[in-house]
């Protein structure tokens, strides 16, 4: 292994090292995506020891004949200004500045190069990011030279056309995620992956086409070999449905929900040629879009918070809010912007590595917590906390009046995530401001995962990015049964499940002011503020 400086000062420079390196769509989305992040700098390491290309290596490339390429890769590290020498004095110094931008590993053939990359997330967003949100994201730990570097991001790599096509590559890098997430050093290749489809396509159904040179993967088979990474996938098939149909369908609402819970998803589309295959890892948040303040007023538009069985839902989704989501695309390269509006002219499937033991989707999820809600009698509750908050000169009793005029109107925002439970109780001063409800919920007892559903309206939405109230749900509820509220909570009001099973609800005296949405904002909340004060 041997290590080379490349400093980069001009955007020639940048432009020469891309034709040297191969001059694909991701070497060049990778180089200057990083040099307007401020790189100056690329190490390239050369004898590197990749595990993927290893695998495609042994696989297919040393049994061609002629042209044969070589088994050796090699990695290009990128920092942000300028590295003078590998020295560990010089490394350590960057380590501490986090100037290192992440690497990408390069196979040794003259196209379709890319096998491997880690990119910084910081290529398209930072700590204090009000509009884009990477949200399925681990940190790794890289060493160059004894010194560790630590970068967040989500891993990438290119189809090579032989060995891995777009859909072994999706999985590649879902099964790179998980693993790392749960700290294993080992996760599925994609030739690993072609590899068991082998076994998978013979006993789902028997398949003419050849594995290697592979023709990718249908979306049995990809669904089928997600299940080698100890998740538990759900499948939402719209191959034959018609696009009025898909309008109330929302699958822009089901990615978002999946994605925000940190899980990424995979998302099949049509081309004009054939079918691709996508990974979404994240999206932005426009917090002044026009279109949702008039798609009723102006057109007439039903909310977008409605169900295709029960059109008498009106409620706002979050993601009426969400213009892009940020993708992985396997020929292009990393973290590229898809407008959600192209879904409905091109989608094909959306395949989630949904957490073992979650059987509760978040479609149903939302549409439970729609109903408790609206649930008979829930007006009268809301009426007598009012009076008697109000009695007692209660500043909540201001906030849970605003949010009946909402709610009268039917004019809340959803917003719907999953989470482990543990994550949630042990960042619970993250979640709310009021101790009542801090208590309330860390001591409910719960399942290893929750659906959480915040509730808000419009303008605290939008422009402020908090919410008034939320509803937990146990993700391992039957959706056929009504066992799956575990925790209500709006302002002024607490509503839990008692022994009984019944639903009881208590009054909250200290501060419930409407509070900031989780992941909106890294700042922690300051603590003990005046009541009334604003968070």
């Amino acid at each position: 292994m041997a290590l080379e400086i490349i400093n980069l000062h001009t955007a020639q420079d940048f432009v020469d090292l891309s034709k040297e390196l191969g001059n694909d769509y991701p070497v060049r989305r990778i180089l200057y995506a990083a040099e307007v992040t401020g790189c100056n700098t690329a190490v390239k390491e050369t004898g590197y020891d990749d595990e993927e290309y290893k695998k495609e290596y042994e696989l297919f490339y040393k049994n061609v004949f002629k042209g044969k390429p070589p088994a050796d890769v090699i990695r290009i590290h990128l920092f942000e200004g300028i590295l003078s020498n590998l020295s560990e004095e010089e490394l350590t110094l960057k380590s501490k500045d986090d100037a290192y931008l992440g690497y990408f590993t390069l196979r040794p053939t003259k196209i379709q190069r890319v096998c491997d990359a880690f990119i910084s997330e910081k290529v398209i967003t930072d700590e204090e990011s009000r509009f884009v949100f990477l949200t399925c994201k681990i940190k790794r730990s890289i060493s160059i030279e004894g010194v560790n570097f630590e970068i967040k991001g989500f891993p990438y790599i290119q189809q090579d056309s032989r060995i891995a096509a777009c859909a072994q590559c999706a999985i590649r890098v879902i099964s790179q995620f998980l693993g790392w997430e749960e700290g294993k050093s080992s996760c599925l290749t994609a030739p690993d992956i072609t590899e068991k489809v082998k076994t998978i396509s013979n006993a789902i159904t028997p398949d003419a086409s050849r594995q290697i040179p592979t023709s990718g993967l249908t979306v049995p088979q990809m669904k089928a070999a997600l299940g080698y990474l100890n998740c538990d996938p759900i499948l939402y098939d719209y191959s034959n449905i018609k696009p009025e149909e898909l309008f109330y369908k929302h699958p822009e609402q089901i990615i978002y929900r999946y994605v925000e819970s940190g899980i990424p998803v995979i998302l099949g589309i049509n081309t004009a040629t054939s079918k691709h295959v996508l990974v979404v890892i994240g999206h932005s948040f426009n917090p002044d879009l026009w279109w949702r303040y008039v798609s009723e007023s102006y057109y007439q538009l039903p909310r977008s918070g409605t169900d295709a069985r029960r059109h008498d839902i009106r409620y706002h989704s979050s993601v009426d809010w969400i213009q892009n989501f940020v993708i992985q695309d396997d020929n292009l390269g990393p973290y590229y912007f898809m407008e959600r509006s192209l879904l409905h002219n091109n989608i094909a499937c959306i395949l989630v590595p949904l957490p073992e033991k979650v059987y509760l989707t978040g479609e149903e999820a939302e549409l439970k917590a729609y109903d408790m809600i609206y649930r008979d009698r829930i007006e009268t509750l809301m009426n007598n906390a009012v009076t008697k908050l109000a009695t007692v000169g209660n500043p909540n009793a201001q906030w849970l009046t605003m949010y009946i005029n909402h709610w009268t109107n039917k004019d809340l925002v959803l917003r719907t995530y999953l989470r482990k439970s543990e994550e949630l109780k042990g960042e619970i001063d993250k979640f709310t401001r009021s101790a009542s409800v801090k208590n309330s919920i860390v001591n409910t007892p719960m399942s290893k995962h929750v659906w959480i559903v915040e509730i808000s309206w419009p303008d605290i939405f939008s422009h402020t990015r908090k919410k008034c109230g939320e509803i937990i749900l146990d993700a391992t509820a039957d959706t056929y049964l009504n066992n799956a509220i575990l925790h209500v909570h709006i302002p002024g009001v607490i509503m839990k499940k008692n022994a009984a099973d019944e639903l009881e609800y208590v009054y909250i005296l200290d501060d419930d002011q409407p509070f900031r949405h989780l992941y909106r904002k890294k700042v922690p909340i300051p603590k003990h503020l005046p009541m009334g004060s604003i968070a």
